[in-house]
């Protein structure tokens, strides 16, 4: 998948036959899944590129002051974009010149004179440009010549995910709640950097990242699953928190034991799945006691991830 910062250096001739969609996709919940797929479809039948224009940050940071805490970083984003088959993804800023653009101008100012758009596939809420007038109908009725696919709308037990409906249950630790709406299991993104080695010393070595999402699930320890980038899958036990036990003043970390694994990954971006809590962070009166408790958690968490 190529990556596109900017719209400056594009033209029409940049690509081939290019259905386009547009949004943060923050989750990549079950209903972007239905607005990729129909992308990936579309632009196969029309045997050209699917491509996503997309925003380092929200548009709720410059509409409204304050984005919401992102369940996916733009890099994670990026991940499931490329793993649905999507051909490109261009990453614009969102600022003020684009908040105030007509949805006439972004038509034929961004889809039409820089991408060449041949068909548009929008989600069945979605809008864009100045007070959110580019809809699906306004885009059929101006531009007749674009194609415009609308993505029916996707319920889960009667309720319609959304990301900011996903937020509330991460947050709170509800993960299989989450995770009937996401259509995925809740994961965390992140570089694999170096810690203390405190992990070795007592046994179990850990990667250890500082999660590039915002919207986290309590601290505490879980059955999880780490995702490398080359594809490969492997059991693992993750640990959510600060670490109390060693007295680290140090912001929250995800420390992950991955099961039948020695191999050395520091500087990796992975994928840590957050599967089921096993039990909460919580202190030690020694190191014996720990190590005891993290033959437990493990038990546990095998137990877990053959039921996954």
């Amino acid at each position: 998948m190529r990556i596109i910062e900017g719209l400056q250096a594009l033209s029409p001739s940049y690509f081939k036959n290019p259905s386009v969609t547009i949004g943060v996709f923050d989750g990549f919940h079950l209903g972007h899944r239905r607005v990729i797929e129909s992308l990936v479809e579309e632009a196969r039948l029309l045997r050209g590129e699917s491509i996503v224009l997309t925003f380092k940050s929200h548009p709720k940071s410059v509409l409204r002051g304050s984005p919401p805490a992102q369940i996916m970083s733009l890099p994670h984003r990026l991940l499931y974009f490329e793993r649905a088959g999507i051909s490109s993804c261009i990453v614009m800023e969102f600022d003020r010149t684009l908040a105030v653009m007509s949805a006439q101008e972004f038509v034929e100012d961004v889809l039409i004179k820089r991408i060449g758009v041949k068909s548009l596939v929008l989600g069945f809420d979605s809008s864009f440009g100045r007070n959110g007038e580019g809809t699906a109908d306004f885009v059929a009725r101006v531009y007749p010549q674009v194609a415009v696919v609308r993505c029916a709308k996707v319920e889960v037990d009667g309720v319609v995910p959304s990301s900011s409906l996903i937020r509330r249950p991460i947050i709170g630790g509800r993960l299989d709640e989450a995770k009937r709406l996401l259509g995925h299991s809740v994961s965390l993104y992140g570089e694999v950097v170096k810690g203390r080695g405190r992990g070795r010393a007592l046994g179990f070595p850990t990667a250890n990242i500082i999660p590039d999402n915002e919207a986290l699930p309590p601290s505490g320890v879980y059955a999880s699953r780490v995702l490398l980038g080359s594809g490969e899958s492997f059991g693992s036990i993750a640990n959510v928190g600060v670490r109390p036990t060693f007295s680290e003043n140090t912001p929250l970390v995800v420390e992950v034991h991955i099961f039948d694994f020695s191999r050395c990954i520091y500087g990796e971006k992975i994928e840590v799945e957050i599967l089921k809590f096993i039990r909460e962070e919580c202190r030690f009166k020694s190191s014996e006691e720990l190590i005891s408790q993290i033959h437990s958690d493990i038990r546990a968490a095998k137990r877990i991830l053959v039921k996954e």
